[in-house]
């Protein structure tokens, strides 16, 4: 069968693409291209500037995902479909390929990128054999929009990158899945839990405690502000994708510690906190991710600053429970303090506190992040978790009051555009978390 031959519908609309889930994983692996040709490297790169300079880039990626949804029902688990309708995901993939075929010769710039996709990959548990599928996909959402752009030569060139791309990630998944069951109470897949406990930390915040199903007196080991990804079926089909949730128990505990805050139209949240209690169960991923403390924090004098919005607090409090005095201040926005989550927990271990409520002194200024360099100075490491606006706005103006961008960490619930267009803004000195 070609790659858009299809079988029966499913349902009306739905139509089934080729799987490539019967040929083997290591099989694909060892199949997938170790390096590109200069050929393809200066064919693809020659694409770059045709991607960014109209909205092309962003037309291939709706059109990729309008093909994964019409014609690949098997990787429906795969996508938030709220991400879809916004077009957050679709935003976020067209970043990825202008900053891929801008850096294509040097991939080493993409690192930071590429962990954080392949930690997410790992979650989902996305195998080797479904990046030939995205190939295709994505190789035929190319060719749609491109055009008569598209030579053969290019043609070839864009095939041998992404086959490329998916090698990278495969390899880097392999490492981080070996990690995480490794690890105490490590495991590999999706594995089950049951809720022991169900905390409302705010009205729209609760904080779920589980154990395994499988197992009695096992202690988790992670790294602080990494996240599992939560598995459930609200409407019975097996099509709800899994959500990520930064894990907020400290370490080498008998259970793990979720805060889902629910969303307004948020299938998953909205079902964990009408439906999930006590005594249920669910499915949940190892924990992964790359926005956790830099490794000297852990082991020497190194000192940090928490800034958060929202439930961004999640992770900070994570750090806060791994670093503890190491943390000079923690600074955090919210609606209200009844809207403020675990904020009694930060009054006991933080040694000084920051909180702006909106609903008091309105929207906080574009500056706020650079004022707290007043009150401790720059040479810390600063950690910020919060809605897209406001992070940008916290990194740029932490820059500009002289704190060295490499110190500067950051994390953004939902898909992250690649962060080059901040780095345009950011006058220090070159971080590949910032730049593309």
């Amino acid at each position: 069968m070609g790659a858009e031959e299809v079988n029966v519908p499913l349902h009306p609309g739905v139509l089934v693409g080729t799987s490539h889930s019967f040929l083997d994983d290591e099989a694909v692996s060892r199949s997938l291209p170790k390096e590109l040709t200069p050929a393809s490297v200066e064919a693809v790169q020659a694409t770059a500037p045709l991607l960014a300079n109209d909205t092309r880039a962003e037309d291939i990626a709706r059109a990729f995902y309008r093909r994964i949804l019409e014609s690949h029902c098997e990787l429906f688990e795969f996508f938030n479909m709220t991400n879809q309708r916004t077009g957050r995901q679709s935003k976020a993939l067209a970043s990825a390929l202008i900053a891929f075929a801008s850096n294509v010769g040097e991939t080493g710039k993409l690192k930071p990128v590429l962990d954080l996709i392949a930690a997410k990959h790992c979650s989902l548990d996305v195998k080797p054999h479904h990046f030939l599928t995205v190939h295709a996909v994505l190789m035929a959402a190319i060719e749609e929009v491109m055009g008569p752009a598209l030579t053969p030569d290019v043609t070839a060139a864009w095939s041998e990158a992404i086959l490329y791309l998916s090698g990278l990630l495969v390899e880097r998944q392999k490492v981080m899945t070996r990690e995480a069951k490794s690890r105490n109470g490590g495991w590999r897949g999706f594995r089950r839990f049951v809720v022991t406990k169900r905390t409302q930390e705010t009205l729209d915040i609760v904080t779920f405690t589980m154990k395994p199903m499988d197992a009695i007196g096992v202690y988790f080991d992670f790294v602080p502000g990494q996240f599992v990804s939560v598995k459930v079926d609200p409407d019975g089909d097996g099509a709800t994708a899994p959500r990520h949730y930064t894990l907020t128990s400290p370490l080498g505990m008998p259970y793990l510690e979720i805060a889902v805050k629910k969303l307004p139209g948020g299938k998953v949240s909205t079902y964990l906190h009408e439906e999930m209690d006590e005594g249920q169960c669910l499915q949940l991923s190892p924990p992964f991710g790359v926005f956790t403390p830099v490794p000297a924090a852990l082991g020497e004098k190194v000192t940090a600053v928490l800034i958060s919005a929202g439930i961004g607090i999640a992770p900070m409090l994570a750090f806060l429970q791994a670093l503890g005095g190491k943390v000079v201040l923690a600074a955090h926005v919210d609606k209200s303090e009844e809207s403020h989550p675990f904020r009694k927990r930060f009054q006991e271990a933080a040694p000084v506190m920051q909180v702006h409520y909106t609903s008091k002194e309105g929207r906080p200024p574009k500056d706020m992040a650079a004022k707290l360099t007043k009150l401790v100075g720059v040479d810390h490491d600063w950690y910020i978790c919060a809605p897209g606006g406001f992070m940008c706005d916290a990194m740029q103006s932490l820059a500009r009051a002289g704190v060295d961008a490499t110190r500067i960490h950051f994390e953004s619930f939902g898909p992250q555009l690649c962060p080059v267009h901040v780095a345009d803004e950011v006058p220090a000195g070159p971080d590949p978390r910032l730049a593309g």
